[in-house]
C-alpha cells in the first residue's frame, strides 16, 4: 500500500472525477445497481478447463519466450522464420521501449531463477524447453489465419447500432490493502475480447486514492474504457467479455498505468499472433492465466487477480435504449484489499 497523497493530476481523469467519503453511501453510482459476477472457472466442463490451461500456458510460453529472447538472445534463440510464433513474439517484445524493459529485467532474472513458478505456468505443455528455438506449440494451439474478416450484416434492415462501449462509472474502495495506515493510490486497466474472439487492450486509468478513513470512491462519469465492433459477427446473439485488472501503485501512478498499457497490449498482440479459435469460455479463464503471470512481469507492483465480465447481447434493443444499467463487479480482492467497478455498456 502506498503512504503517500500525492496524484499525478494530468495523467488522471480529474475533469470527470468526483469522489465521496467514508460517510456517503457506499452504493456510489445507483442504488438499483446490478452486480456482475466475476468469470468462474468452475463453472467450465473437464474438457473446456483442460482447453484453458493449453491457451493460458501456450500463450504464456509465446511471450516468456519473446522477452527470454531480448533478455539472452544467445540463450533464447528464435526460429529464423519471421513468421512463426516465436520469432513475431519477440518482435513485440522488442517494441518495449529500452527504460521499461530494463525495469522489466530484474521481474525476468527472478522468473527465470523460479522453476517452479514457470513449471507452474507452462504445466499444460510438460516438459517444454524454452531455450530450443521452436517451442511447437502447434501440437497444442491453433494457428491464427491471420487478421479476421468483418461479416457484412445479414438484417432484414440497417442495424440501428454499430459499436458497444465499455464505460467507466467509478471505483469503490470496500477495504484498502495492507498494511493500512496510508492510502492505496490504484490504476485500472482493461484486456477486452469481441464476439470474434479478437483479443484488444482497453484504456488504463490512473483512479485516484482510496483511504478507509477518508476517500472510498472516485467516480469518472460515463469514462470510455474500450469498443467493440458490432458487426464482427453477422447476427445474434453475440458475446462480450472484459477483463480488469487493478494495480495498486507504490511509485510513479502516470508510469504505473504506462507500464500497465504496455503489458496489456503486448499480453493481447502476442496471443493474436497464434490464437484462431473460437470465442468461449474456455478462452477467456486461459487469458485470465496468461494476465495473471504476464502483469507482474510488466508492473512490479501489488497486482490484483484479474476479474473477467460477460455480456451476451441477444439483439439491439435489449436495453431498452441505448444504455445498460449501472453495474457492479463483485469484490476484486487482493492485498488485503478489495474493489468495486461501477461500469455500464452503451450502444452506439
Amino acid at each position: 500500500m502506498a503512504n503517500r497523497t500525492d496524484i499525478v493530476k494530468e495523467s488522471s481523469p480529474q475533469s470527470q472525477q468526483n469522489h465521496t467519503s467514508a460517510g456517503d453511501a457506499a452504493r456510489p453510482i445507483a442504488a438499483d445497481s446490478v452486480t456482475v459476477e466475476g468469470f468462474d472457472r468452475a463453472r467450465l466442463s473437464p474438457e473446456e478447463q483442460r482447453r484453458a490451461q493449453e491457451i493460458g500456458a501456450g500463450a504464456s510460453a509465446l511471450l516468456l519466450k519473446g522477452l527470454l529472447h531480448r533478455h539472452d538472445p544467445r540463450e533464447f534463440p528464435v526460429p529464423p522464420d519471421p513468421s512463426s510464433p516465436e520469432a513475431i513474439a519477440a518482435a513485440l517484445v522488442h517494441g518495449i521501449d529500452e527504460p521499461q524493459f530494463e525495469r522489466m529485467r530484474p521481474r525476468i532474472e527472478r522468473l527465470l531463477a523460479d522453476p517452479p513458478r514457470v513449471a507452474r505456468a507452462l504445466g499444460a505443455l510438460g516438459d517444454i524447453d524454452l531455450r530450443k528455438p521452436d517451442l511447437n506449440l502447434g501440437r497444442l494451439l491453433k494457428p491464427s489465419t491471420g487478421a479476421r474478416q468483418i461479416a457484412p450484416a445479414r438484417a432484414a434492415k440497417p442495424p440501428k447500432y454499430r459499436r458497444l462501449d465499455l464505460l467507466l462509472r467509478s471505483l469503490y474502495c470496500a477495504d484498502e490493502t495492507n498494511p493500512e495506515g496510508g492510502s492505496d493510490s490504484m490504476v485500472l486497466g482493461s484486456l477486452l475480447i469481441d464476439a470474434n474472439a479478437h483479443v484488444f487492450e482497453g484504456r488504463s486509468v490512473v483512479c485516484g486514492d482510496f483511504d478507509d478513513d477518508g476517500v472510498r470512491t472516485h467516480t469518472y462519469g460515463h469514462l470510455p474504457l474500450g469498443m467493440y465492433n458490432l458487426r464482427a459477427t453477422p447476427s445474434y446473439p453475440k458475446t462480450f467479455y472484459c477483463i480488469f485488472q487493478l494495480v495498486e501503485s507504490d511509485s510513479d501512478d502516470a508510469e504505473v498505468a504506462h507500464a500497465l498499457s504496455k503489458g496489456l497490449r503486448t499480453i493481447a498482440m502476442v496471443f493474436a499472433s497464434y490464437y484462431g479459435g473460437p470465442v468461449g469460455g474456455a478462452l477467456v479463464s486461459g487469458i485470465m492465466d496468461f494476465v495473471d503471470l504476464m502483469v507482474p512481469v510488466f508492473c512490479d507492483e501489488d497486482v490484483f487477480p484479474p476479474y473477467a465480465v460477460m455480456l451476451t447481447l441477444n439483439s439491439e434493443g435489449q436495453f431498452g435504449g441505448a444504455d445498460s444499467k449501472d453495474l457492479v463487479t463483485s469484490p476484486i480482492r487482493g492485498h488485503g484489499g478489495a474493489y468495486q467497478v461501477w461500469f455500464k455498456w452503451h450502444l452506439a
